[in-house]
Order: C-alpha cells, then structure tokens, then sequence
C-alpha cells in the first residue's frame, strides 16, 4: 500500500512540474494536406522591423512531381494598442498600424501588403481591446519542402516623439493547406 500511494505521489509531483508546459506550449497538428500550428499564449513585440512570431512555423512537403497550390491562412485575436505621451509640444496623437507578413522559404506570400491592424486609442493609457483578425494568402509550390513562417512588427506614425504601437497576438492559429494537382 505505501508503495502505492508513492507512485501515486510522484506521478502527481510529475504532472504538476511538466503539466505547464505541454498546456501552453504550441501545438502542431498535421494530417492530410493540412499542418496547423496553434499558440494560446499571449505573445507582444514593439520591434519596428520583422522578427519571428515566435512558434509560428510551419514545414510542407510537396512530394508530388508538379507544383502544388498552398493556401496559408493565419488567424488570431490581436491588440494593436497606441500607449500616448503627453509633452508640451504634442499634447496627443494616435497612428499607427500592426504588421503581419506571411513568408515561404523566406519570401513574402503575395499580396504583400502587411497591415494586419491599427491603433485606436487616444489617452494616458494603453487600449487593449482584442479582435479577431485573419490574412488568406495562396502560392504555387514546386516539389519539395518549403518552411512557411510569420513575422510581425510595428509602424508608428509620430516618430519619435511618441512610441511604437504595443502588437499583442493571443490565440493564434495558422494553417497550412496544400491543395493536390489534378
């Protein structure tokens, strides 16, 4: 019986030292021309140039011997929140806007346009309202494997008085859709 109830304590001690991390680590999912990759933890940037969205990655393989269509479609829950200084030569101004850009062995998908979101607060404050947003974008593969990765930053409109847009994607999901020739 105490054996029992240690293994049951360790287990228990097990679960809880690991459980986090497969909770919120990200998670891919793949199955028959389809890789998803889903993310539920919050993640921010205020970079003003293109960095890795961190843990949106994915990989297809086009085994077949003509190109294929890949469809990417990126979706999330996104705050592009404007944190306003007050000086006395700006006394308030709101601008800027959230970028989002979907790359294929390290080229932008067409079309290339990367606004994803704007800001819309103006104040002393930080406007954290979340939407949920999604981009569609589509390319013609050749055969073999291609990594699809999404980078994201910021544009503010004042510079310098003022600072960058605060970009905060929450439950994000892309999904890779290889679409087969006839």
């Amino acid at each position: 019986m105490k054996n029992h109830s240690l293994l049951i304590f360790l287990g228990s001690l097990l679960l809880q030292l690991f459980l986090p991390s497969f909770v919120f680590a990200t998670n891919t999912i793949r199955y028959k021309g389809f890789t998803i990759v889903r993310e539920s933890t919050p993640k921010t940037t205020t970079s003003t140039t293109f960095v890795d969205l961190p843990g949106a990655t994915g990989t297809i393989h086009v085994m077949t011997r003509e190109p294929s269509l890949l469809i990417v479609r990126f979706s999330g829950n996104s705050s592009c929140a404007k944190e306003l200084t007050f000086d006395k030569v700006q006394t308030s101004s709101a601008g800027g806007f959230c970028l989002l850009k979907i790359l294929v062995n390290g080229q932008s998908i067409q079309p290339r346009d990367s606004r994803f979101d704007s800001t819309e607060s103006i104040g002393s404050s930080v406007d954290r309202s979340y939407h949920n947003v999604s981009i569609d974008r589509a390319s013609i593969l050749r055969p073999g494997y291609h990594t699809v990765r999404v980078v994201w930053a910021v544009v503010n409109a004042f510079p310098p008085s003022t600072k960058p847009p605060i970009f905060t994607l929450d439950s994000w999901s892309l999904t890779l859709q290889e679409v087969f020739p006839e």
